[in-house]
């Protein structure tokens, strides 16, 4: 059997392994209760022959049990230890094994295949459970009278065991080959008609006698009969009834009625103008106003929190307002000249509105309106009496939120020494630096900053650090380590041999490493130079020569430049010898080392003939070397010769080519972005990133490292101490709304302005004579409705309350968060939502109804019937007024909710909570049965008809004499079930779906 919805598919039983091999058939068990089946092995005999063994194996029956793993039990319902459990559902058990409770049942398969064990519910008053440590297992006990009570009956134990399978995507045979176990699962149902107010405790125990036996240690006779009745019947039963107890919880049933039969029971009742607002004497308001001599009685309207949509109007009585505003004024502003120590009544928000003598006539008419109207001043009054009420926890939680600011001051302290440090090291040592110096001081860091190799911040998707970019770019890595700093520092083993400059010639490095290339600047040997220091340094008569010999080397014949870029800055040059020395002995054929191949480049070297107008024509440069030395030093520079332009030759043709390993790096820009004013290392940005996500936020404007105010914030909702103070003050006109009521209220923002403004008005009072430094200005406490299960916000809900200093209009019209006509509240009255506190409320859009072709279905006057579609809106906030009503608010109009021109308008659905399934029956509605039309409509009158003694549900009984066979759900003609037929179509018809209604806004909404 399906459920309709397709989550689950009940079977009557279910067998595996060995006992599947049982025979299919309605037979009772054999006498002695035991299975037996012929078995057939074939035995292999030799390559080729084989045997056949037949055998008769008896498998294990109720007899052999003696205990049962609890582990198997996956769920009990109710949980041990409920005390408000529905008293019309169904105590039930759950097993992991979908196989258990038929596993060693002696009955053959059958569609009332009867499980070896049931689960019974007693009353705890008349139960005994004891435990004999000389028994298997614990025992009840219970004396036969009540037995006959309380037990059910066991011939119609198959109708209350069933297997279950979750979902439709496998085939049953799929589902129970053992590869989906979180699919499946096993229950037995204890089918009590429980009573509401009552303990009872809940017992697995055996179905049949042997078993009985077997649980209590006693000889077990093989049997098929029943643990009970007791041989002879109940009519002739005395003493006490004892059964084994394999697992047993206790529970207690609350009050009668579940989540239908509370919900079916709401009506909707739109409330009226008196709902919302309370009149008010203030004719006799004291000896300060006895002189206006106001007629008896000046009735002024006194409005709540919450309000009817018709409430009229605030209208004050004819000639009453100006007279009493004046004399209000009089009292509370202190004249000129008075001593200010006299006690007058408040001036209520004058310390956020910083007037705190007098009432501005301009710029704060909201001041005016709240301290001038007696009904707003009580509203104010309420807020400080709030404070009034709970100053002490009040006080308590501003203390520790001023430690906790202490020690937040402490750390931005820190961080100011902190900020002044790293700006004195940052102006002595990174100042001034050149780019690469720059880059490579600050190494330590760049796996903390994210910088492109052009110095660029990243994308807002990327995520590359300055470390990772220098890594993926041409620069090398270890140029930024800290053995290549010191190498490179000017009195590094590196820095003293690089010419000229150590930090020029570092540059210099670093820049051609940034763009890929290895350029070393060369310092010469001792005693050498080159042409350019020759030429530059010759004066007088000679320089024209040098010039000469400067500027014709690169020119002449036989010399190779093998240093230097620039064409025109000098270099390195090779070249011949104008006195080669003599050509070499012949080689010697006899000789053993044979012939030696000489390289083309030294031979062409030997051979070099000094270039033609190399050396000017004048008889003064004349080259007289001694003999002997000047061969040698002509060897030297010959070989040297040879060999550098030998391996210039080879290098080229021998040396691959790499190219670029990346991106070049960009010293300047990296160096810029790290260090200059603004950049990475900016103390005024990096210190602050770091420590103010520490601390409370600071004001938009000024040093975000000063210390914070000392401002402690109520981040409680108000509106729940307000009903505690006062139900009536939060919604006026309570008691005349009927139990079981759904209405539409509205938000009365000019109250809850009031409220919270002398709420805060007393908290700066109350924090100055305690002593804690604030600026009583604030705005301590900002939040008025409860939204903090609001599902469209994460986290701690924002402010309802803009700054009260900031107010500048009417009152009313500053907190648009927290009332008014753009804000609707739905009212319900009644025992449901007190008894299911998670039930979902939420508004749908109502759309036309369709059937089955998608066309619109029109109702009697031809107009399209609203059903709720899938656009949702939740509730911004949720209260509770004592005793019994619940208030939620949504983002919804009035015009909207109530729908018009075309517009459907919106639902209100009450849903509950989706839970594991759950199996019962209803109530009955009235004294008088009525007939069911489908399953859904059953109730405890179908089964059990008036003057019944029965407790059970029983199978037998009225919808068994001529079976009934009815759709399972109201409303569907498929699928159906009928009554007794097996236990899968048993399930199917107790089970209980989740509740869901609808109610749509213009019902609960007065008529416009």
């Amino acid at each position: 059997m399906t459920d309709p919805a397709g989550s689950y598919r009940f079977l009557a039983w279910s067998r595996q392994g060995l006992a599947a091999a049982i025979p299919t058939h309605n037979a009772p068990p054999a006498d002695d209760a035991a299975v037996r089946l012929p078995v057939t092995l074939t035995v292999a005999q030799g390559q080729s022959g084989t045997e056949d063994i037949s055998r008769t194996v008896r498998l294990y029956g109720p007899g052999d049990v003696v205990g049962l793993d609890t582990s198997q039990i996956i769920r009990r319902e109710p949980r041990p230890g409920t005390t408000d459990f529905e008293p019309n559902y169904f105590p039930l058990v759950e097993f992991d094994a979908p196989e258990l409770p038929w596993l060693l049942s002696p009955q053959p398969g059958g569609d009332r295949l009867r499980p070896w064990l049931a689960l019974v519910v007693l009353r705890r008053q008349v139960t005994q459970i004891v435990a004999d440590p000389r028994r298997p297992l614990p025992s009840l006990r219970l004396t036969a009278g009540d037995a006959r009570d309380e037990l059910p009956d066991l011939t119609e134990s198959w109708a209350w065991a069933h297997a279950q399978i979750t979902g439709g995507a496998v085939t049953p045979q799929q589902a129970l080959d053992g590869r989906s176990p979180e699919l499946t699962l096993s229950r037995l149902v204890c089918p009590r008609r429980l009573q509401p107010h009552t303990a009872y405790v809940a017992c697995l125990v055996p179905v049949y006698r042997a078993g009985v036996q077997a649980g209590l240690g006693q000889p077990v006779t093989p049997s098929a009969e029943l643990a009970w009745p007791p041989p002879g019947g109940w009519q002739d039963a005395t003493g006490t009834i004892e059964l084994p107890v394999y697992d047993h919880w206790e529970f207690t049933t609350a009050e009668a009625g579940d989540f239908e039969t509370l919900v079916r029971r709401l009506r909707p009742r739109p409330v009226g103008a008196d709902v919302g607002a309370m009149p008010v004497d203030i004719s006799a308001a004291g000896p300060d106003f006895a002189d206006l001599a106001l007629t008896e009685p000046t009735v002024l309207p006194f409005e709540g929190a919450l309000t009817s949509p018709d409430l009229p109007a605030r209208q004050w009585p004819p000639g009453v307002q100006q007279p009493v505003a004046q004399r209000l004024e009089d009292l509370i502003e202190a004249p000129p000249g008075v001593d200010l120590t006299v006690l007058r009544p408040p001036i209520y928000g004058a310390y956020q509105a910083a007037t705190p003598d007098t009432l501005p006539e301009t710029g704060r008419p909201w001041l005016r309106e709240l301290n001038l109207d007696p009904g707003w001043r009580a509203a104010a009054a309420l807020g400080a009496r709030v404070v009034q009420d709970n100053q002490e926890q009040l006080m308590a939680s501003a203390w520790e939120q001023a430690g906790e600011l202490e020690r937040a001051n402490s750390l931005l302290r820190q961080a100011q020494l902190a900020r002044a440090t790293a700006a004195a090291v940052r102006d002595k040592h990174l100042d001034g630096l050149p780019p690469d110096a720059a880059v490579r001081v600050t190494a330590p860091v760049h796996s903390r900053v994210r910088l492109t190799p052009d110095g660029s911040p990243p994308g807002p998707d990327a995520r590359h650090t300055l470390r990772a970019s220098v890594k993926a770019s041409v620069f090398p890595s270890a140029a930024l380590s800290a053995p290549f700093r010191r190498a490179v520092r000017p009195a590094g083993p590196l820095g003293r041999r690089l010419p000229g400059s150590a930090q020029a010639a570092t540059a210099e490095l670093a820049t051609g490493l940034s763009r890929g290339r290895l350029r070393v600047p060369i310092r010469p040997p001792r005693g050498g130079a080159d042409f350019d220091e020759v030429g530059d340094r010759v004066g007088g008569q000679n320089r024209p020569r040098m010039l000469h010999l400067r500027e014709n080397v690169p020119h002449a014949g036989g010399w190779r430049k093998i240093a230097g870029d620039d064409p025109d800055a000098g270099g390195f040059y090779v070249g011949g010898d104008p006195n080669p020395p003599p050509p070499p002995p012949a080689t010697d054929p006899t000789d053993g080392a044979g012939d030696i191949e000489r390289p083309p480049a030294l031979l062409a070297a030997e051979a070099a003939e000094p270039a033609a107008g190399l050396l000017p024509v004048d008889d003064r440069w004349q080259i007289d070397e001694p003999g002997r030395r000047g061969d040698r030093l002509r060897g030297i520079n010959n070989r040297f010769q040879a060999a550098a332009e030998f391996l210039l030759q080879h290098l080229p043709a021998t040396v691959e080519t790499l190219a670029a390993a990346g991106p070049e790096l960009s010293l300047p820009a990296v160096a810029s972005a790290m260090v200059d004013a603004g950049g990475q290392l900016e103390p005024d940005t990096s210190v602050a990133r770091e420590v103010v996500a520490l601390v409370p936020a600071a004001p938009p404007t000024g040093d975000p490292l000063r210390p914070r105010a000392a401002a402690p914030r109520f981040p409680q909702p108000m509106s729940g101490p307000l009903s505690a103070v006062d139900r009536q003050m939060m919604l006026p006109g309570i008691d005349g709304i009927a139990d079981d009521s759904v209405a539409v209220l509205v938000g009365n923002a000019r109250f809850i302005e009031a409220y919270m403004t002398g709420l805060n008005h007393e908290l700066s009072r109350e924090l100055l004579w305690r002593g804690l430094p604030t600026d009583p200005g604030a705005t301590f406490a900002d939040r008025f409705w409860d939204a903090r299960g609001n599902p469209d916000q994460a986290g701690d809900p924002p402010s309802q309350l803009p700054p009260i200093g900031s107010w500048t209009a009417d009152l009313g019209d500053n907190a648009t968060a927290v009332g008014g006509p753009g804000m609707l509240v739905l009212m319900i009255r009644g025992r449901l939502l007190l008894r299911y506190p998670h039930t979902v409320v939420y508004a749908a859009k109502a759309v036309p109804k369709t059937d089955a072709t998608g066309a619109p279905v029109p109702g009697p006057d031809g107009s399209p019937i609203p059903t709720p579609g899938p656009l949702q809106r939740y509730p911004q906030f949720r209260g509770t007024i004592d005793p019994d009503v619940t208030y939620l608010g949504f983002d919804l109009t009035i015009e909207a909710a109530r729908g018009g021109d075309g517009d459907l308008g919106w639902f209100f659905v009450i849903q509950e909570q989706p839970t594991a399934p759950r199996f019962g029956l209803d109530e009955p509605p009235g004294p008088s049965p009525t007939t069911p039309h489908s399953w859904s409509d059953l109730d405890w009158s179908h089964v059990s008809p008036a003057g019944s003694t029965g407790t059970h549900a029983a199978v037998a009984g009225p919808l068994a004499a001529t079976p009934t066979t009815l759709p399972v759900l109201s409303g569907r003609a498929l699928p159906t079930a009928t009554w007794g037929a097996d236990a899968a179509q048993m399930a199917a018809i107790t089970y209980q779906r989740p509740m869901r209604v609808a109610i749509h806004a213009r019902t609960a909404l007065p008529n416009p």
